[in-house]
């Protein structure tokens, strides 16, 4: 029969397969999988974290550079939008730092991008109302407030 190591890292290899995880989010789940076998082994987490680790299943550093890089060509956001979804992955601020510096975010560039796809359904709106939706959907994803007004003021052409 299996130890309850083995059946950790069998579960943390099964769960590795379908998605990748930051080792908070890894900690986390392997919390739950051993509170639904009532088992509290704050050793047995360690031992797999570090062993996940040291097999570079788990690299929050390569981690944080795919999906900000990722997240910019896909989904875009702006920084504070990303900074807050890796901070809640469990990511550090200076981990952050280095992403940022790998991948350059031209918050401009990416915003009007964003704005330009979302403008067709506007259509029948007026100009104020363009505008005022506008604003917000680039503050629901995470733009600086300077660049959404520079934005808003460029594409719609008068002061916010």
């Amino acid at each position: 029969m299996p130890s309850d190591h083995q059946k950790l890292l069998d579960y943390t290899f099964r769960i590795l397969a379908k998605k990748r995880y930051t080792a908070y989010e890894m900690r986390k789940k392997m919390e739950q999988y051993l509170n639904r076998r009532h088992i509290v082994d704050e050793a047995l987490i360690i031992g797999v974290l570090d062993r996940l680790l040291e097999l570079k299943y788990l690299d929050d550093e390569q981690y944080t550079e795919d999906y900000v890089s990722t997240r910019i060509k896909l989904k875009p956001r702006g920084k504070f939008m990303l900074t807050k979804e890796l901070k809640s992955k469990g990511i550090s601020g200076e981990m952050l730092e280095k992403a940022f510096q790998k991948s350059p975010i031209d918050e401009d560039k990416i915003a009007l991008q964003s704005l330009e796809r979302k403008e067709n359904q506007w259509n029948n709106l007026s100009h104020s109302q363009k505008k005022e939706k506008a604003f917000r959907f680039l503050a629901t994803r995470g733009f600086n407030t300077d660049t959404i007004y520079k934005i808003v003021n460029e594409r719609y052409n008068t002061v916010c």
